[in-house]
């Protein structure tokens, strides 16, 4: 019982929301990888920011529809995930 009310909190916690252009064949439960780049002065080219890089969880999907245009927005979660570098 304690279990499910703490990976909850988690999940809820590290949650951010996107938006992507088009009709992705992504559902809510789906599992993602993101490559989130670090952008900083000093840095010449892009760096793999490798905190924020790695398995994300689709928790919802909102679609939208304006005009032509068809957006899709999602709310994913890393919930503590971490990928292993060993």
């Amino acid at each position: 019982y304690m279990t499910k009310t703490v990976i909850n909190y988690h999940m809820k916690n590290s949650a951010v929301s996107c938006m992507i252009n088009g009709q992705g064949k992504l559902t809510p439960g789906s599992m993602i990888y993101l490559e989130v780049l670090e952008f900083n002065e000093d840095l010449k080219g892009s760096v793999l920011d490798k905190e924020r890089s790695g398995p994300y969880l689709i928790t919802s999907i909102v679609n939208i529809f304006a005009g032509d245009q068809y957006k899709q927005q999602l709310t994913i979660t890393k919930g503590g995930l971490r990928r292993n570098t060993a």
